[in-house]
């Protein structure tokens, strides 16, 4: 009776959750680098390595032996495996329709039918625990288990990855303790020509990277009646990838990178704790639920379950492109924005305005070119931002032929006129260098941008936003904007005059206004926007996409609430989907928005809500993909309830 009592009480293994310990590697350290494990390639000329973004700095297993600097020798090393060719083996080879809780069934079919199972070879046991790389012969694997049995290379050879020494006898203590069993996912086989363990190699690597960066901790007992594949492969793959391959904003992926760092860590510190209370699950004990656990321990475990739970729903916001694109628009005004000296500077004491001249040399012909007033105070200036960081309201800063950082136009809040002195816009160029969220932010009470080009440098790492008007009114006069990645944003304290200006070549579209922003338009070309070709974010009518114009109103939204649109004389043309998406959130809709597509502005009033002004006359549209205009109505009490924090 008393040891039916004493059982009672025990803290068991089984209260906080059911999972292979070995599930998933723990990263080395928070310095981790989004480089995925690629394609096979058997190189004994280099000290390679498979690796992953939690594995130790890669310089160290590289050298012109086929050894490292401490004998250990080259393992088969990954360089090229794509999106398609991991999503192929892990989703139809491996996982075609399986469900959660038949994960781990389905990954010991695979390793059984790929991985030498009685065959010995060697391998590098790259230990978490030991925090370093061991020589080892695998005698066995436990497919089940997702473990295998090993024994020490003679002579004993291995390389620290902390900087401390690690002797034999320690090692042998570590696998005396598990009973020489250890994670399939700490094995690295060396290299061997003969192809014997090519299919080892690769087997391994799909395993590791599926419990690296697909499996969490929340899958362990889901039960659910749906595709694993289906519903969560594929966002979390295309995220990394995504990230990899540099097609997010910079802020987004570093977010998800310091976000899944973490996530490793912790749950590499679950899984050691674990451990301590079942060292060998291959142990007779009458008590099948586990050793009996210290209150500590238990409180300190799940301390990390609860930290896990926030980072896992940190993950899945960033994973989601409908969630990913609401929280980047919620998050953009709390954005710690670049400071200069000069926001804080409104008017002279004097009331004086300077004009800026903005070149290296300058010459008495290119000032009388200016005509400017005989009173005109002049300063010359060798660089642009040293002209920003000068200006005060009122002043002019006039740009000669050239290409110029854009360094200075992260943060305008100077109300000042930024002219180019070209024969055309195409003549000063406006570059971005950065990755910045924002291109040109925009906040000055009133701000005036022409005769210059705006382009990007950084292609592969798109800013959230080529240009926000954040608050205050913006006039852009002849400007051109080429081929950034991210719109035109309007916010709903902004106001953005255009005239003679051309948006094209956009991956998203041209110009988006949020609810509550004013947009007048005329005599423009906007054309090519919304040329991405994985625009998931549209698919709720969220206000992204591959349109040209991206509206968004609140429907009954009155006086300054409303967004207000002016437009004449524009052509709008070659949208890879509308000419212009108006999306109006109401309270009343909750159902999945259907779109409704009309031919000409001339049309559309009718179908708007008192919640947008909409004045236009004269506006071309042709050959957009999607139609001339699309209105769609999406419901907006389920956006404001989600929460869009990370």
């Amino acid at each position: 009776m008393a040891s039916e009592e004493r059982k009672d009480k025990k803290i068991k293994l089984t209260d906080l959750f059911e999972s292979n310990d070995d599930a998933i590697a723990r990263p080395r350290d928070s310095e981790k680098k989004m480089e995925p494990n690629n394609n096979l390639v058997a190189n004994e000329n280099a000290a390679s390595r498979l690796t992953s973004m939690d594995t130790i700095d890669e310089q160290n297993f590289r050298s012109d032996d086929p050894t490292t600097s401490s004998g250990l020798p080259a393992v088969f090393q990954t360089e090229n495996l794509t999106y398609d060719e991991r999503w192929n083996i892990v989703c139809w080879d491996i996982l075609p329709d399986r469900k959660p809780f038949e994960v781990e069934q389905a990954f010991f079919y695979y390793i059984e039918s790929n991985v030498e199972l009685d065959q010995n070879w060697e391998a590098i046991w790259r230990s978490h625990q030991l925090m370093g790389d061991i020589l080892v012969q695998v005698t066995e694997v436990q497919a089940e288990d997702q473990r295998a049995k090993v024994e020490l290379v003679v002579p004993f050879c291995c390389e620290s990855s902390s900087g401390r020494s690690i002797s034999q006898q320690e090692v042998e203590r570590v696998l005396e303790t598990s009973k020489g069993r250890v994670s399939l996912l700490e094995l690295f086989p060396v290299y061997d020509e003969s192809g014997d363990l090519d299919n080892t190699a690769m087997a391994l690597e799909h395993l590791r990277f599926f419990y690296d960066y697909i499996w969490r901790l929340s899958d362990e007992n889901d039960d659910g009646d749906y595709i694993y594949a289906m519903r969560h492969l594929e966002q979390r793959m295309k995220m990394y990838y995504d990230v990899k391959n540099k097609t997010l904003s910079a802020s987004i992926a570093d977010k998800y990178t310091e976000a899944m760092t973490e996530y490793q860590q912790k749950y590499w510190q679950l899984k050691l704790k674990r451990a301590q209370f079942d060292p060998d699950s291959d142990a007779d004990d009458e008590d099948e639920d586990g050793p009996e656990i210290p209150e500590a321990e238990m409180v300190e475990m799940t301390e990390l379950c609860d930290e896990l739970d926030v980072l896992m729903k940190t993950l899945e916001k960033l994973e989601d492109p409908v969630m990913r694109a609401i929280v980047m628009k919620g998050s953009a005004k709390k954005k710690d924005k670049k400071k200069r000296s000069s926001e804080d500077r409104h008017s002279r004491p004097n009331q004086e305005v300077f004009t800026h001249l903005v070149a290296e040399k300058l010459t008495m012909g290119m000032i009388k070119n200016l005509s400017l007033k005989d009173d005109a105070v002049i300063v010359q200036h060798s660089g642009l931002l040293s002209a920003l960081d000068s200006c005060y309201n009122g002043d002019t800063i006039l740009l000669y032929p050239g290409t110029y950082s854009g360094e200075g136009f992260y943060n305008l809040t100077q109300s000042v006129h930024i002219k180019g002195v070209g024969k055309s816009a195409s003549d000063v160029v406006i570059l971005c260098q950065e990755k910045v969220s924002i291109f040109v932010d925009c906040t000055a009470y009133k701000l005036h941008l022409s005769n210059m080009s705006f382009e990007s440098e950084i292609q592969d790492s798109p800013n959230f936003a080529a240009l926000d008007v954040r608050s205050g009114t913006t006039t852009l006069s002849n400007c051109v904007f080429k081929s950034l990645c991210q719109p035109i944003m309007v916010s709903k304290e902004g106001s953005l005059l255009m005239d003679q200006c051309e948006i094209h070549g956009f991956l998203s579209p041209g110009i988006q206004v949020m609810a509550g922003g004013t947009l007048s338009l005329s005599n423009s070309h906007i054309h090519h926007c919304g040329q991405s070709n994985t625009n998931t974010e549209n698919q709720m009518g969220l206000g992204l996409g591959s349109n040209n114009l991206l509206i968004e109103a609140d429907e009954g939204a009155e006086g300054l609430d409303q967004t207000t649109i002016t437009m004449h004389d524009n052509k709008i043309v070659d949208s890879n989907g509308s000419g212009i998406c108006i999306t109006i959130f109401s309270a009343k809709l909750t159902d999945i928005p259907k779109p409704i597509n009309v031919a000409s502005d001339n049309e559309i009033a009718s179908l708007l809500p008192s919640g947008i002004k909409w004045e236009t006359k004269d506006n071309t549209f042709t050959n957009n993909k999607d139609g001339n205009i699309c209105v769609m109505h999406v419901g907006k009490t389920s956006m404001e309830n989600m929460d869009t924090s990370f």
